[in-house]
């Protein structure tokens, strides 16, 4: 038997998942591992290794929304400006930084291994088994009420309905019942969730193509816009309204952008991120705005008529099309058109990209989970093949879907026209 000090050696060269487990084998090495896993190296060596730069990213926005980790940049191989930017990373020395103080090893510890913990348990999503139960709506049922949209952010899920109503429920900090506000600008067609110094605020979109912006705690005072997307990241946001964009930033400071598009043409997709903000047109051109500058590039938009544009992170971009296809296209590469209806027995009706997981709503009332390695692989995915990990709910069509990702919790929330399902995983 090894002493002490060689195992800790040899185990800080260890997988932290592995080490996890390993601590039931004795006492000696719950205290020794325990304690490993405390450094922040072994954390930074997991991620730097097998998390991708796109996954990093979203599963922090996910997880603290209320934080921008300015000197957390995770390095991108191709990228010598997050190399030049990043304040933990070097790009000779490796992941693990020389100039550290002690008190923001322990912030930066808690904050990696929990990315680390997240993106293992959305990988091995297929292998745990799914509790599902129904939320329960503060409003009594009545046939023209129904459920339009949905959108989570951190602890928050925001749902609204075709009645101007918006039901919060914060399922970490808040243990009374949910609260219900009333949209000013009508009927809910879209929301999004962003925060500013720790206070939720709500981006909707009316039928009438007016936005506006709530702060939950000054439910009277509000902001309107027009626009018809719309697109957040930590405290920013930019509203698009034909070939205009709004765009405030965190401190209150805002730009506005003009891009010069045919007359017959307008913007359908948008996606803010730290460094760049990227939009769609429905002739196909994908404009990047960053650092005060415009790229372009041009995709043959599909010849069938879509229905809705979904734009994520890593430069991926998904439709559905009217007569039931799904479109993908990665990295400004042509689209691929899916027949998801002949593999599935229906019709996509609600798509959402998160960490490496495809989660694909049908018509049906039934929602496919598909584990994807790389978005690349998002290009070459066969739904003959029954893969996917399936969740029957209800059935009516399911309208919108979306994850929360705090405190280990793993959930999906999947919505029809007058239910909402929370999809746990433990």
């Amino acid at each position: 038997m090894f002493p002490l000090e060689i195992w800790e050696f040899i185990l800080q060269y260890c997988d932290p998942i592995d080490l996890i487990k390993y601590r039931r084998v004795c006492k000696s090495w719950n205290y020794l591992i325990s304690r490993l896993l405390q450094t922040p190296g072994i954390w930074f060596n997991k991620c730097y290794k097998e998390i991708p730069f796109h996954i990093w990213q979203t599963i922090l926005e996910k997880i603290y929304p209320d934080r921008i980790f300015k000197n957390m940049t995770y390095p991108s191989i191709a990228s010598d400006v997050l190399y030049a930017e990043c304040n933990f990373w070097d790009r000779t020395t490796g992941p693990i930084p020389r100039n550290w103080k002690e008190d923001e090893l322990l912030i930066d510890y808690q904050v990696i291994a929990n990315v680390v913990r997240s993106w293992y348990s959305w990988r091995r999503i297929e292998c745990i088994i799914p509790h599902v139960h129904k939320l329960r709506v503060p409003w009594t049922k009545i046939p023209s009420r129904k459920i339009t949209c949905l959108a989570c952010t951190g602890s928050i899920l925001a749902i609204g309905t075709s009645e101007s109503e918006i039901c919060i429920h914060d399922f970490v900090h808040a243990a009374g019942p949910p609260i219900v506000l009333i949209n000013p600008t009508g009927p809910l067609r879209d929301i999004k969730i962003l925060m500013r110094e720790n206070i939720p605020q709500l981006l909707t979109r009316s039928n009438n193509d007016d936005v506006a912006l709530l702060n939950l705690e000054e439910s009277n005072a509000y902001r309107k816009l027009k626009g018809t997307i719309m697109s957040t990241f930590y405290g920013r946001y930019s509203v698009c309204n034909g070939k205009y964009i709004y765009y405030e930033h965190a401190d209150g400071s805002t730009n506005y952008e003009s891009i010069l598009l045919p007359y017959d043409d307008q913007f359908v997709a948008m996606e803010i991120d730290m460094l760049k903000l990227t939009v769609l047109s429905a002739k196909g051109s994908i404009y990047l705005l960053k650092n005060n500058l415009c790229l372009s590039t041009y995709v043959r938009p599909p010849q069938e008529k879509i229905r809705n544009y979904f734009m994520f992170k890593s430069n991926v971009i998904i439709c559905i099309t009217f007569s039931g296809y799904l479109g993908i296209s990665v990295n400004s590469k042509p689209w691929t058109l899916f027949n998801v209806f002949r593999c599935l027995g229906g019709q996509p009706t609600a798509v959402h990209f998160y960490s490496q997981l495809l989660i694909l709503g049908l018509d049906t009332g039934e929602v496919h989970l598909y584990k994807v390695h790389t978005p690349k692989d998002l290009e070459f995915m066969n739904f003959d093949i029954p893969s996917s990990h399936k969740l029957v709910l209800d059935t009516e069509a399911i309208i919108s879907v979306d994850v929360m990702d705090v405190a280990h919790n793993h959930v999906i929330f999947a919505a029809t026209s007058q239910s909402t399902y929370f999809i746990q995983f433990k």
